[in-house]
């Protein structure tokens, strides 16, 4: 039983995967049928630890699994990471051309708002 913390424990390639999978996920956005498959594939490169890692960034994790304070990798599948990033990339995020990581703009979420900074 494998948990997500101790798979991306120092681990160079875990988080050359995450940048690589931040820039196909800020990319333009995938609007027809081809450049979502093309974004698909080039995610189910990816290895499970990468994967879950962003999926529980960007909270694309389904609801049951978005509550457990532990993620392992009997809990989701690569594919099923793969299918929720694509869903998060095609309709959660209002930004239509390319955008820089970490600053997309979100249409499930409201922006954060600082009381003092305004």
């Amino acid at each position: 039983m494998t948990k997500l913390k101790d798979i991306i424990a120092n681990k160079i390639s875990v988080v050359e995967d995450v940048k690589d999978i931040h820039l196909e996920l800020s990319s333009k956005k995938p609007n027809v049928d081809h450049d979502q498959m093309s974004l698909e594939k080039s995610l189910k490169g990816a290895t499970w630890a990468p994967l879950a890692y962003i999926c529980n960034n960007v909270m694309a994790l389904p609801e049951d699994l978005a509550e457990k304070s532990e993620l392992r990798k009997r809990d989701i599948t690569k594919q099923e990471m793969v299918n929720a990033l694509v869903h998060w990339c095609t309709h959660d995020v209002e930004d239509d051309e390319e955008f820089q990581w970490p600053f997309f703009t979100s249409m499930m979420l409201s922006q954060p708002e600082i009381s003092w900074a305004q």
